[in-house]
C-alpha cells in the first residue's frame, strides 16, 4: 500500500482541512500581487503547516496556474512537490542549526537570480530549532531581501522564535483540525482505498492521533495493514495500546474509592495487556474531566455519580502532571501505578473542604426548613411576611448555584419598601454575590412577582477603641526627649537598636543613674 500521508498530502489551497481563513488570505494576496518576503507559519504539528508552504511555493512558480492554485502539471509543481527543484530549498532547521550552514545555504545564495522560475523560495521547517547566532545571521538577509528572494518558515513552538524574526514575517496561525473534519476525511480515504471500517474505530483513532492529520493517516494505514483493510475498534484498541472501557472503570472507581487492590489489579492487566501506560493515563485524564463537565449539566456522558464534581477536575489536573513527570522514565507502569496511589489524597482533602463549605456529595444544597429558620430571615414588606418568599428564592438559588446559596445564608439580609439590601461578610463573597447578582433577581421576581431594588454591601466591622494609657503620647523625663512612636523621630541611635530588637512599643525611657 502506498503512504497514505503522502499520497493524500494537499496539492492545492482547497485540499487544506481547517485552515480556511489561512488559504483565502494567502490566496488572495497571490491574486492581488501582495507577496511579502517572509512567511511564518505556527501551530500544532500534522495539522498543515509545511504542506501549505509547499502550495504557496507552487503557486508562487507555477508556469500555468490555475485560479492561482498550482496546476501540479508543469515541471516546476512536480519538481516542488518530489523536493527536487533548484529554486526552491527545504531546510529541516533541526538539521541545520548552525550559523555556518545558513550562511552557506542561505546567505552565500540569496542574491543569485533564480535558476528557472519567478522567485527563490526558502521553506525553513521547525525554524525554531536555529541557534541564536542563526537567527542573527539570518536577520539581516530577511531585514533587506532581495526581489527574488521568498521566505516561508514554519514551527510549533513559536515563543521560541526571537521577536525580531517575528516582526519581520508575515505570521499565519494553524488551527488544530476539529475532529468531526477528520473523522470524514479518514472516511472518504477509507472508501477510495476500500478498506473497511467501523466508525467507532475512526472516532478513536481521531482520538488518539491528538488533532495531527499526518498522524492520523499513519495510524489508519498501521491497523489497515494490522487487520487486512477491515479495521474494527479492538484491531484499534489492540495495535495502539489503548485500554478497554472495562480496565477504564474499574481504574476509575477504585481510585475515587481509595481501593489499593483495584489499583494494583488494574495495572496487572496493563501489564498483561501490553498497554501504552501514557495512552492509559491521558484516557484517566480526559474521563475526569469529561465527568467534571457532565456533572456540571454541560455535556451528556455517563460518570461515577455520588462524587463532587470538583473532585473530578482535581483528580484530572494532579494526572496531567503525572503523566510529564514519568513521560520519559526508565520504569513508566511502576511510577504510573505509584504515583496513582497519592491521587487518593485528592479525594480526602476536597471530602473535607466539601464538609466545611457544607456541600453535599452532589454538590446541591437540599434545604430543610431547620436550615432556613436557622438564619434570621428578611423583615415582613407592605404585601405580608416575606420570609416564605425568601425561603423559596434560597432554594432556587441553592439548584443554580450552592457556593452563593452558602454566601447568602451567612449574610444579614433586610428588606425596606421596595428595597432588598444583602450586607456580605467579606469582599470575596460581596463579588460572588455581586456576579451572580441576576440569578438572585430572577427568583425574587418569579416568587414575589415584585421588581425589587438589590443593594449589597459589606458588613461593617467594629474597631475597638484604644484609651486610656495605651495612647502613645511625646513625652520628656529629666532632660529625656520620649520619642512619639508613630513618627519614628530619632533621639539616639541605641533607642533605634532597642525598637529593631523588641518593636516599636516604647512607652517611656528612665534615665539611667
Amino acid at each position: 500500500m502506498e503512504n497514505l500521508a503522502l499520497k493524500y498530502r494537499p496539492q492545492v489551497f482547497d485540499d487544506l482541512l481547517g485552515q480556511d481563513s489561512v488559504s483565502k488570505t494567502l490566496l488572495n494576496s497571490i491574486k492581488s500581487n501582495k507577496i511579502h518576503h517572509s512567511y511564518l507559519f505556527y501551530g500544532p504539528r500534522g495539522c498543515g503547516k509545511t504542506s501549505t508552504a509547499r502550495i504557496l511555493a507552487k503557486s508562487l512558480n507555477c508556469h500555468s496556474p490555475q485560479n492561482h492554485n498550482p496546476c501540479n502539471k508543469c515541471i516546476s509543481c512536480r519538481e516542488i512537490a518530489s523536493s527536487n527543484s533548484i529554486d526552491v530549498i527545504e531546510i529541516d532547521a533541526a538539521s541545520y542549526t548552525q550559523v555556518q550552514n545558513i550562511r552557506d545555504v542561505i546567505i552565500d545564495n540569496v542574491n543569485l537570480s533564480p535558476s528557472r522560475d519567478k522567485y527563490r523560495i526558502y521553506i525553513l521547517d521547525e525554524v525554531h530549532m536555529l541557534s541564536t547566532s542563526a537567527f542573527n545571521a539570518l536577520l539581516k538577509t530577511i531585514e533587506e531581501p532581495p526581489e527574488h528572494a521568498v521566505f516561508i518558515m514554519a514551527t510549533t513552538e513559536i515563543h521560541k522564535v526571537p521577536l525580531t524574526i517575528v516582526s519581520r514575517c508575515q505570521t499565519f496561525r494553524f488551527k488544530t483540525i476539529k475532529s468531526q473534519m477528520m473523522i470524514e476525511a479518514l472516511c472518504k480515504i477509507c472508501d477510495k482505498e476500500k478498506i473497511k471500517y467501523d466508525i467507532k474505530a475512526i472516532e478513536l483513532l481521531v482520538n488518539l492521533s491528538g488533532g495531527a492529520m499526518r498522524d492520523s493517516l499513519g495510524i489508519l494505514e498501521k491497523v489497515s495493514s494490522f487487520s487486512q483493510n477491515n479495521i474494527t475498534f479492538e484491531s484499534v484498541s489492540q495495535i495502539l495500546g489503548y485500554p478497554s472501557k472495562e480496565l477504564l472503570d474499574l481504574l476509575s472507581r477504585s481510585v475515587l474509592e481509595r481501593n489499593i487492590k483495584s489499583v494494583h489489579l488494574a495495572f496487572e492487566k496493563i501489564n498483561e495487556e501490553s498497554l501504552d501506560v501514557i495512552s492509559v493515563l491521558r484516557e484517566l485524564r480526559d474521563y475526569y474531566s469529561k465527568s467534571f463537565l457532565a456533572a456540571q449539566g454541560i455535556i451528556k456522558m455517563d460518570y461515577i455519580e455520588g462524587y463532587n464534581p470538583f473532585i473530578f477536575a482535581k483528580l484530572s489536573r494532579k494526572i496531567n502532571k503525572i503523566i510529564d513527570e514519568i513521560r520519559y522514565s526508565d520504569n513508566v507502569a511502576l511510577l504510573a501505578e505509584t504515583f496513582i496511589y497519592t491521587l487518593m489524597d485528592t479525594t480526602i482533602d476536597m471530602e473535607q473542604i466539601i464538609k466545611k463549605l457544607e456541600f453535599n456529595s452532589n454538590l446541591e444544597v437540599s434545604i430543610k426548613e431547620k436550615d432556613v429558620m436557622d438564619k434570621p430571615l428578611p423583615a415582613a414588606d407592605d404585601s405580608g411576611s416575606f420570609s416564605n418568599t425568601w425561603k423559596k428564592v434560597l432554594n432556587a438559588v441553592s439548584k443554580e448555584s450552592s457556593l452563593v446559596y452558602n454566601m447568602l445564608l451567612s449574610s444579614d439580609v433586610k428588606i425596606e419598601n421596595n428595597k432588598i439590601s444583602i450586607l456580605t461578610g467579606n469582599n470575596l463573597e460581596f463579588d460572588m454575590i455581586t456576579k451572580n447578582k441576576n440569578i438572585i433577581e430572577k427568583n425574587i421576581f418569579e416568587f414575589s412577582k415584585n421588581n425589587f431594588q438589590i443593594e449589597i454591601g459589606i458588613k461593617k466591622k467594629i474597631e475597638p477603641e484604644i484609651t486610656g494609657d495605651f495612647k502613645k503620647e511625646e513625652k520628656t523625663l529629666e532632660g529625656f526627649k520620649l520619642i512619639d512612636i508613630d513618627n519614628g523621630e530619632e533621639v539616639f541611635p541605641e533607642l533605634e537598636k532597642i525598637k529593631k530588637v523588641f518593636g516599636n512599643d516604647i512607652i517611656k525611657i528612665n534615665k539611667g543613674k
